[in-house]
This record gives structure tokens, C-alpha cells and sequence, in this order.
């Protein structure tokens, strides 16, 4: 199946009894067509009349064994194909249960995953209240979501818990449905938004790029790193390219706007949704040429992103890129550890603080550790969360 970008695809994760039925309405009601992808599992037991009392150990069995005759994809496969047929372009899907049918939706739609959850205790509570389920004891309902988790599961099997951890929202369900209905309509406002500016700044290392290209799949939108540009400019020839390189690239310092904005503002007009910008504005002139660019062009910037880190970290990081690259043949040669300090110094401690000023004063700065131990999922979830906050 072709990736069909104009899909927006809202993927739910979570619990029994975190409240993805009532999610699920709520989205409806901005406008999506819903799926859930039980009603296959259902489809498949009356199909082959399977019987039994506990109706939640049959549907964890049936949609086991659908993954593994048809791939751990099948179910969020069926979805999108019904979504096809009935011409729908925003979709809400409840009940993802295993890692395959997540990555089935992001190869194949413009996915966002959104986990909502809730207190143990309460989420029992929440389904023994609800007319037509399946009274069980809390024991069982613990026994039963450890199954569901993953515990003991196959890859076709059911792993919530490894779903979860792929989650690109986080709600907690844990007041009144108005309150949960009033994060959920903004959320979804940002999801379906048109446009979008976000900026990426940071340090060497800090893994800019690697967000900037997460962004740039996740909402659609063009990834534009300055770097990038002037890199591809020297190495097609182009006299902006050529100039750059010479006086300023091999020193590591930054090259003067005059010389570097036709080349970026080029690519940011291609783009009427927005863009994701890396590593720009970082000197004071540079921001001067952004300023008069969104006054220019009547736009604004959503959020600027600053991901931090500490200067042992950005020069370790750096030079095991270098290392790795040089043995490959492909390092950059301002990622070498004479150029790096001085990158370090020039474009990071002496006009990036007066940068982040600009835009902290205008409340659209959010600086988000980027040390330790966090994987690159769990930056871009931050990352997102900060988007979200800056838009509602």
C-alpha cells in the first residue's frame, strides 16, 4: 500500500479501561471516521463460530492468531484498506495492541499515536460500572492486563506495554470527560493544522537533525538545516557554496547572512504549510534576517526548540561521529575536534544566548534536556508535548 499522506491517522494506545471508547467519540466528533480494530478479531470468531465464557481471552487468541497467519500488521492493515474504500482523510483507530501495527500506520499514513491511561483502580472501577462487561475480580483484571502488556507474548502477540512506550501524546484520564475532552479537541486542533513553523536549535550533537527529520515525517513538513544547503551548494560547485567553504566552513565559523539566507529563505517560501527549521537563527544577524523575513511574508514561528546539552556531551558525540565516519570515508570535516571547539564557541556560547532571549521574551522558547539517558523517542515526545503546549 502506497503512503497516503493526505490521511491523517490518530492511533490509540493504552490500558483496558484508560477511556479510548469515550477518546475515540471525542475525536469522532472533530470530524474523523473511526475504527476498531477488534471488530476484525470479532469478524474472524463468528465467522468460525468459536465459543467459550471469558470473551477477552477469545479475542487476545483469535487476534494472536490473525497476526501470526497473516503478519503483525493485519489488523492496522484491514483499517487503513477500510479507510480507502470509504474515502476517509482523518481516521481514528482504537485498540492497537502490538509494535507492527504502529509501524504499519506510519509507513503508510500520516500517523500520530496517542496514549491515554489512568490509575489501576480506577480503570477497574470504570469497567465494572460499565453496563455489559464481563464481571471479573480485581485479581483477574491485573492477571488479564499482564497478558495484554506483553508479558510472556510473542512478537504476533499482544504488547501494549511496548506500544505505549511508542506513543507520540500522553493524555491522563483522570478527572471529569470534559476535562479529557477539552485536552483531546486541542490536540487534535494541532494534528490537523495546515501550517506549522517550528525552530531546532542547540549545540553540536545535541540531535538536532535526528529531530528534525522525526518532525519533518510526523507533520508532513520539509526539514531545512542551513548546514545542509550550504553543504549540498559546495559540493554542486555553486559560488555561494564555493565562497562558503573557503572563508568560512573548513574554519568553523559562521558564514555571514548575505551569503547564506538566499539560499534558506529559497526553501522556506517552497513551503506554505511551514517548515521545520534547524540550527537557525544562530547569531544576531541571523535573527535580524528572520525578523524582517516574517514581516515580510506576514508568517509567524509556532515554537522554538532548544535542546540542550553539556559541552563534554556535544564534543563526545561529536568526535564518535567523526571516528565512525572517518572510517567510512564520509566525515564531515567540521566535525574534527580543532573545528568542533571552535564551532562550539563561535556558534553555541557567544551568540546563541542572545538568540535564546529574543525568543524566550516572546514566550516561544522551550529548552528540553537532551543528557543522559533519554532515547531519541523520548526527546521527540517532548519535543511534540512543547509543540502542543505553545499551540493550545
Amino acid at each position: 500500500m502506497k503512503k497516503r499522506e493526505s490521511l491523517l491517522t490518530i492511533g490509540l494506545v493504552g490500558p483496558f479501561g484508560s477511556g479510548k471508547s469515550t477518546l475515540t467519540k471525542i475525536i469522532e466528533e472533530q470530524g474523523f471516521s473511526s475504527v476498531r480494530l477488534s471488530q476484525f478479531i470479532e469478524e474472524e470468531i463468528k465467522k468460525k463460530n468459536i465459543q467459550g465464557d471469558n470473551k477477552r481471552k477469545i479475542l487476545q487468541d483469535v487476534g494472536n492468531s490473525l497476526r501470526k497467519q497473516y503478519g503483525a500488521d493485519i489488523l492496522t492493515k484491514k483499517a487503513l484498506e477500510l479507510a480507502v474504500r470509504n474515502h476517509a482523510s482523518l481516521l481514528v483507530i482504537d485498540g492497537i495492541r502490538n509494535v507492527g501495527e504502529i509501524e504499519y500506520l506510519k509507513k503508510n499514513s500520516t500517523c500520530f499515536i496517542v496514549g491515554i491511561t489512568s490509575d489501576v483502580k480506577a480503570r477497574y472501577k470504570r469497567l465494572q460500572n460499565v453496563q455489559g462487561r464481563q464481571s471479573t475480580s480485581f485479581e483477574e483484571f491485573v492477571r488479564f492486563e499482564s497478558r495484554e502488556r506483553g508479558k510472556g507474548q510473542r512478537q504476533n502477540g499482544q504488547q501494549a506495554a511496548k506500544c505505549w512506550e511508542m506513543r507520540d501524546f500522553e493524555i491522563i484520564n483522570d478527572t471529569s470527560v470534559a476535562a479529557l475532552g477539552e485536552k483531546t479537541v486541542s490536540l487534535v486542533a494541532l494534528l490537523k493544522k495546515n501550517q506549522m513553523r517550528v525552530i531546532l536549535l542547540g549545540p553540536p550533537g545535541a540531535g538536532k537533525s535526528t529531530q528534525g527529520k522525526l518532525l519533518s515525517q510526523q507533520f508532513n513538513l520539509p526539514w531545512i538545516s542551513v548546514g545542509e544547503l550550504l553543504r549540498e551548494a559546495y559540493k554542486h560547485g555553486l559560488p555561494a557554496g564555493v565562497e562558503w567553504w573557503e572563508r568560512y566552513g573548513s574554519k568553523g565559523v559562521n558564514a555571514p547572512i548575505s551569503l547564506k539566507f538566499g539560499l534558506l529563505e529559497k526553501k522556506m517560501n517552497e513551503s506554505k504549510k511551514g517548515y521545520v527549521l534547524d540550527d537557525f537563527p544562530r547569531t544576531r544577524e541571523d535573527l535580524e534576517a528572520l525578523k524582517e523575513h516574517i514581516l515580510r511574508t506576514r508568517s509567524s514561528i509556532d515554537r522554538v526548540i532548544l535542546i540542550d546539552v553539556t559541552e563534554k556531551i556535544s564534543i563526545r558525540r561529536i568526535l564518535k561521529r567523526w571516528t565512525t565516519n572517518s572510517k567510512r570515508g564520509a566525515a564531515r570535516y567540521d566535525d574534527s575536534p580543532y573545528i568542533l571547539k571552535i564551532r562550539i564557541r563561535e556558534g553555541y556560547k557567544r551568540e546563541l544566548p542572545l538568540v535564546k532571549e529574543y525568543f524566550r521574551k516572546d514566550n516561544l522558547l522551550v529548552e528540553i534536556d537532551g543528557n543522559g539517558r533519554k532515547t531519541i523517542h523520548d526527546v521527540n515526545r517532548e519535543i511534540i508535548q512543547a509543540i502542543i503546549r505553545g499551540k493550545t
